[in-house]
């Protein structure tokens, strides 16, 4: 999810749990990266990134 400039982050987790809630979702696990980050990881060729 992409957040608008100024948009809070907790708008942002409003809005994701919303449409997790639509598409039936809700009580799946979430990541803690983007998913192409997870490919990289998985691959071994993930760059050092900070959040």
């Amino acid at each position: 999810m992409v957040l608008r400039d100024g948009q809070l982050d907790a708008q942002g987790a409003r809005i994701a749990d919303a449409l997790m809630r639509d598409l039936g979702l809700a009580a799946a696990e979430r990541l803690a990266c983007a998913y192409l980050d997870m490919l990289s990881i998985a691959r071994g060729t993930a760059s050092a990134r900070k959040s």
